[in-house]
């Protein structure tokens, strides 16, 4: 693997998808200092990427991304916790936002305009341990008996957007519109996938009951125009106690992609036999070819080739801020993205004044695709112009291998 692919393996796959850096942030919210707002305009180019399990860890899923050997005791060792409902998700976000303060608009000095560009990848599989197990060390443990391997719930999304809106220049609420660009989806669906194993290991039976949609295979890369839809974003803060206190409700990409004609649907209701290979005649002397497996197929799949329209994976995010000190603030709040993996994301943090427009955050979370994770942030706006904002939602996954995951964002701000 060439160090350009490791890069960019790494850049897509750091880790978390619970994304705490949606929202507003903070310390724009809390500071006193509010001169930036007196500016003509605000850009904001930032991101992340992450993914998280209650299943796996992070060596775990840097062996399977990256390559590499994992013994036989350590996928035991994760056999023997792994909860029944076992998740991974994963999400990347790239996004460019201009904030303009200068104009008037609609005859309300308060209301501003504001204009948006994304890229965002997003996915996530809901999986048994018997799936699991039968994957990674065989189905011998199972001879003479049958095995549930589901549900199995695995799904990918990939997708851009452009889009315009209004915000209120004091509370920084508002609400953006976009054309969404489909680029691909994938979404299996697995009600039931039982595996039958015969004593001997001669002879193998999957009944499969579930579905699979795909969007057009034949267009590749970014931006390739595989469906087209249209979704909202929006942020409503509201300050209370002279902004000594604030509760903020968001929602993120919560709309749709109509994926073209090309796309398919596959319904399935299968039952497959596998009766083994005979290599008798052949180790007698018999014949000096190899008889080719036989298959047994009961299938029944129908496949519907037409467009289809499918919800974006939408994030909804509620958060308290309390000031409780002129120099620290705490927040709680929780995360959802409604899916077949995700649960609801709680946290609660510690944020600090440590200097000059310069805050650091402590948070606890538990949920999402994860288990429970320690989180840090840094904000910091410079006297003139600048903004930084960098943190991650998992600090344990990067110095620990036996972590749920590993992720990362970067937000950087500059006022013209």
């Amino acid at each position: 693997m060439s160090m350009l692919h490791k890069v960019l393996v790494f850049l897509v796959a750091l880790t978390l998808a619970d994304r705490v850096c949606a929202q507003v942030p903070s310390s724009l919210l809390l500071m006193s200092d509010t001169t930036w707002r007196s500016k003509n305009m605000m850009a904001f180019v930032g991101g992340d990427a992450g993914i998280a399990s209650n299943a796996v860890d992070v060596f775990f899923l840097e062996k399977s991304i990256l390559g590499g050997h994992i013994h036989r005791e350590y996928v035991d060792a994760l056999l023997e916790d792994m909860p029944n409902r076992s998740r991974v998700g994963y999400s990347a976000n790239a996004q460019l936002e201009l904030l303009n303060f200068r104009d008037t608009l609609l005859g309300r000095p308060n209301l501003g305009f504001k204009a948006a560009f994304s890229t965002n990848y997003h996915g996530y599989a809901s999986f048994q341990p018997t799936a699991f197990e039968t994957v990674f060390t065989g189905n011998s443990a199972a001879r003479a008996q049958s095995q549930e391997l589901g549900p199995l719930n695995v799904q990918s999304q990939s997708w851009q957007k452009v889009g315009f809106g209004l915000f209120n220049k004091n509370t920084l609420s508002g609400l953006t519109l976009s054309l969404v660009e489909g680029q691909s989806y994938r979404n299996l669906q697995a009600e039931s996938a039982l595996l039958y194993t015969s004593a001997m290991a001669d002879t193998l039976r999957l009944d499969v009951v579930g579905s699979y949609d795909r969007s057009d295979t034949t267009r590749k890369g970014w931006a390739n125009g595989s469906g087209v839809g249209a979704c909202i974003d929006f942020d409503y803060n509201l300050l209370l106690d002279n902004g000594k206190r604030i509760v903020s409700f968001s929602a993120r990409n919560l709309g749709f992609v109509v994926w073209n004609q090309a796309s398919e649907a596959y319904t399935i209701n299968s039952s497959t036999d596998w009766l083994g290979l005979d290599v008798s005649n052949w180790l007698n002397g018999n014949t000096d070819s190899l008889s080719m497996p036989e298959w047994s197929d009961s299938l029944n799949v129908s496949r519907n080739q037409s467009s289809m329209l499918k919800p974006l994976p939408a994030t909804f995010h509620m958060r308290y801020l309390h000031k409780w000190k002129e120099n620290r603030y705490w927040e709680t709040g929780f995360v959802y993205t409604p899916n077949h993996a995700a649960v609801p994301m709680v946290y609660i943090g510690l944020t600090h004044h440590v200097g000059r427009n310069l805050w650091l955050s402590e948070r606890v979370n538990y949920g999402g695709y994860g288990a429970v994770s320690v989180g840090a942030e840094v904000q910091w706006m410079s006297a003139k112009s600048w903004f930084i904002r960098a943190g991650t939602s998992q600090l344990d996954g990067w110095v620990l291998s036996v972590a749920g995951g590993r992720n990362a964002y970067l937000n950087l701000g500059k006022n013209f």
